[in-house]
């Protein structure tokens, strides 16, 4: 029996060597090299970048081109294979993709290992372009493209705001009491679906619509701050909780919202959320007012608010430091619009006319036009000032002098198109 187990104990030794040599021969790591484009190649929008690499042993090969922040990743095709080197093209065609150093990464996979490669690239974003206008009002919905041509569909009474989204290519109208959300096409504006209004017909229906980061808001008058993404997409859905969404700007990517607690309440707040709606960050109460809001420059904290009631003021409201500033008090006047200058400066318009006003400065109203536009838009190519008013859009020169645009009849709304 002794003899019998000394002959068994050697066998197993041996097999247990054996296993330990084919466990650490199968631990193989592939080896990935890029072998093209060069490092710190540059592109810009419209390229076609074709990418190179080798490895070997591979059971499979993955490669990606994301944004140094992450943010944004553009999918490869594999076009060729000659033996062990891969050749991938990425097709530099999203008009959305930002300017900015890209990671190319090449991966092998074999077995239980991988191992990657990376290089780093520099991309030119498209060019943002103005492709025309559009504008709503008097029971029409007209468009203006680049070269002044004028196309006008009918599309009922009482629609009076529209915003552009061009990443879907669609338009949207509402106003404040009509029945539905339209949306159309906007290469030839026919309608391409609508969206309930949230009460019964004649009831309050819309209070604003507002576009940001290829989404349209629209704040509703049932508390709900909704978001569409295009293609009958509805995004995020945000319910103010007994409370009712009056008016809305952004700052960066955070909504100010002025709302009002309840119907037929006097108590007022600003509050500013997340574009995702992930709860409100900060709170501050406004008081018994109607206020028209706009962010100064490209501040990060701080939005002027226009308040409307018994007299005409313009406040500047910091939401690091939670203050409020009077920067003057005139008599009541009828409002009409308000945006925010690339410079900082603020530009208005009244029943008293249209007006500059420099937040550091601080002095007295610039009154630049005798009339108040009925609509104010700032050009995102050029920092141009656009005006609507009596059925034209035109453009203030740095003269003072009015370039014409466009006529859109009876329009009280309008929207520049851009290409992205």
């Amino acid at each position: 029996m002794k003899q019998s187990s000394l002959k068994i104990y050697p066998l197993l030794l041996l097999l247990g060597l054996l296993l330990s040599q084919c466990q650490e021969e199968e631990r193989v790591f592939p080896e990935v090299q890029i072998l093209a484009p060069g490092a710190a190649s540059s592109y810009q929008f419209g390229d076609t970048l074709i990418m190179e690499f080798s490895a070997q042993p591979a059971q499979k090969v993955r490669y990606s081109l994301t944004s140094a922040d992450q943010s944004f990743l553009l999918k490869g095709f594999l076009i060729d294979q000659v033996g062990n080197t891969y050749t991938v093209a990425f097709y530099l065609n999203e008009p959305y993709m930002p300017n900015g150093k890209y990671e190319l990464k090449a991966t092998a996979d074999y077995k239980d290992e991988s191992t990657s490669d990376f290089r780093t690239i520099n991309y030119r974003e498209l060019p943002l372009e103005t492709k025309g206008y559009v504008a709503v009002g008097g029971g029409n919905l007209h468009k203006v493209d680049s070269v002044g041509n004028l196309s006008t569909v009918a599309i009922g009474t009482n629609y009076n705001w529209v915003e552009v989204l061009p990443s879907a290519q669609e338009l949207f109208v509402a106003g404040a009491s009509t029945p539905n959300l339209q949306v159309r096409r906007l290469q030839n504006l026919t309608s391409k679906f609508t969206v309930a209004g949230p009460n019964p017909p004649g009831a309050p229906q819309f209070y604003q619509l507002l576009t940001h980061n290829q989404a349209v808001f629209t704040l509703r008058a049932d508390g709900f701050i909704t978001s569409y993404t295009g293609d009958n997409n509805l995004g995020v859905s945000y319910e103010l909780q007994e409370s009712f969404p009056l008016q809305a700007t952004f700052l960066r990517d955070q909504m100010v919202v002025a709302l009002r607690k309840g119907l037929g309440s006097n108590l007022n707040e600003l509050h500013l959320l997340n574009e995702r709606f992930l709860g409100s960050a900060q709170t501050y109460f406004i008081g018994d007012a109607n206020y028209q809001l706009t962010p100064i420059g490209q501040s990060l904290n701080q939005i002027a608010l226009f308040k409307l009631g018994d007299s005409f003021e313009l406040q500047t409201l910091n939401f690091n430091t939670q203050t409020a500033t009077t920067r003057f008090i005139e008599p009541q006047v009828q409002f009409y619009d308000c945006k925010t200058l690339p410079n900082g400066d603020v530009i208005y318009s009244t029943q008293n006319g249209t007006f500059i006003y420099n937040i550091d400065l601080g002095l007295n109203p610039n009154k630049v036009l005798t009339f108040g536009a009925q609509d104010i838009e700032i050009n995102k190519v050029t920092g141009a000032v656009l005006l609507l008013n009596n059925g034209l859009i035109q453009q203030l020169a740095p003269n003072g002098n009015l370039v014409y645009q466009g006529a859109v009849p009876g329009a009280t709304d309008f929207e520049i198109i851009y290409n992205k």
